[in-house]
């Protein structure tokens, strides 16, 4: 079964930043190489989040999984394009943040990893302190897929 198959309406009506083909004209999902390319140790976590789809209104939740300076993991059921722009709100152990970001990894029927973007320099330290507060809550909770 083609893998655009199973993209839904709402997903197909997002604009992308690009997406990343197998050579046979089929999108992909995130493979080990996009993986082996992640700039910043990412975090373990578990709070919940609120995406909205930049310029359509489509609103939808979510729970983060884990964190980094540069992107996160929101387990979701909804089927967004890889590029799709959003702007996620995520609540862990207290701590609130909102973000601007792009979808750059889809796992069918699992979640999104999402790169941050337009990150200010009090937003970075925001980030900053949540990963310290999770390093010193939990010294082992390197994400590790």
């Amino acid at each position: 079964m083609n893998k655009h198959a199973t993209t839904t309406g709402a997903a197909k009506a997002m604009g992308t930043m690009g997406k990343t083909n197998s050579g046979d004209g089929m999108e992909v999902s995130e493979s080990e190489a996009s993986r082996d390319r992640r700039l910043h140790r990412r975090r373990n976590c578990c709070g919940t989040a609120e995406l909205l789809v930049i310029g359509k209104g489509l609103r939808f939740s979510g729970r983060i999984l884990d964190v980094s300076e540069s992107g996160c993991f929101i387990e979701t059921e909804h089927q967004l394009e890889r590029g799709t722009h959003l702007e996620v709100t995520f609540e862990v152990d207290k701590m609130r943040l909102r973000v601007a970001g792009g979808i750059r990894a889809v796992r069918m029927r699992s979640g999104i990893g999402i790169q941050f973007t337009d990150m200010t320099p009090r937003r970075k330290d925001l980030i900053q302190h949540l990963l310290d507060h999770l390093e010193d809550a939990n010294p082992s909770s390197e994400a590790t897929s």
